[in-house]
């Protein structure tokens, strides 16, 4: 069994819903993350906390106050088995695609991290069903590279589709950037 030691800003980090698209939509003017309803209308960082209160407590030591009862009203297992529930709730008019509730537990646990941070359904496929992870999306990174200066690049911080990256360009390209803005 590992344990694993997290300092007081890991742990803050780990909280933290970040929603990498949508906060590239906020500084570019973007449309490009993507709002859902969830499983028994939970909000998105609802979502994602309990994600994080059920799969943290495999690795990081129990009794810690980041884990514990007294730190979150519930055990990891109580957490665990309220996932389990969100997740085989998940079904296509939370997230339009068919078949989504006959996908493995861990593919339907990857879309909802991706809905609750905000991705759009393009980025959320591309990931989490047809597996194209950061490191095999190279075709997308050298695109991104060579259309956007290394300061815009840099902002996109997550696995991004093809079609995302269409629609990037063609909403940065409309909007006319003047580039200088945004260093």
């Amino acid at each position: 069994m590992k344990i694993l030691i997290i300092s007081e800003s890991q742990k803050e980090i780990l909280l933290t819903n970040d929603k990498p698209s949508l906060r590239f939509d906020k500084k570019y003017g973007t449309t490009l993350s993507q709002r859902y309803e969830f499983p028994f209308k939970l909000s998105e960082d609802k979502i994602w906390t309990i994600y994080l209160k059920c799969r943290n407590h495999q690795w990081i030591k129990m009794g810690d106050d980041f884990t514990g009862v007294n730190r979150f009203r519930h055990t990891p297992e109580e957490y665990c088995d309220i996932w389990k529930k969100i997740v085989n709730g998940l079904n296509s008019n939370h997230f339009p695609y068919f078949g989504v509730e006959e996908l493995p537990f861990n593919v339907k646990t990857d879309i909802l991290g991706g809905m609750a941070s905000n991705f759009n359904v393009d980025d959320i496929v591309h990931f989490s069903i047809d597996g194209i992870y950061g490191y095999n999306n190279n075709k997308v990174k050298n695109e991104i590279k060579s259309t956007f200066p290394g300061y815009i690049s840099n902002d996109i911080d997550w696995v991004v589709s093809p079609r995302t990256l269409e629609k990037m360009k063609e909403q940065i390209s409309v909007r006319k950037l003047n580039m200088r803005d945004y260093i």
